[in-house]
């Protein structure tokens, strides 16, 4: 399960976890397709959560390209 379920989960709903956060059930639902969301709501998710739910597991992934 991705740490956005996982957060949905801890939250009861979509709609629960998005009144919680001060966005739409429909922004919620587009960080579980994309699975990410902005640092900023992930700040506040591992906040709510009381670190169970850790920022850097809710934020995109990228792979840092080593030259040469």
């Amino acid at each position: 399960m991705s740490a956005i379920k996982l957060a949905v989960k801890h939250y009861g709903s979509q709609k629960e976890m998005a009144d919680a956060l001060g966005v739409t059930q429909s922004q919620v639902s587009q960080w579980c397709t994309k699975g990410y969301m902005s640092a900023r709501r992930a700040l506040q998710v591992e906040s709510d959560t009381q670190g169970w739910i850790r920022a850097l597991s809710l934020v995109e992934q990228t792979e840092t390209k080593k030259e040469g």
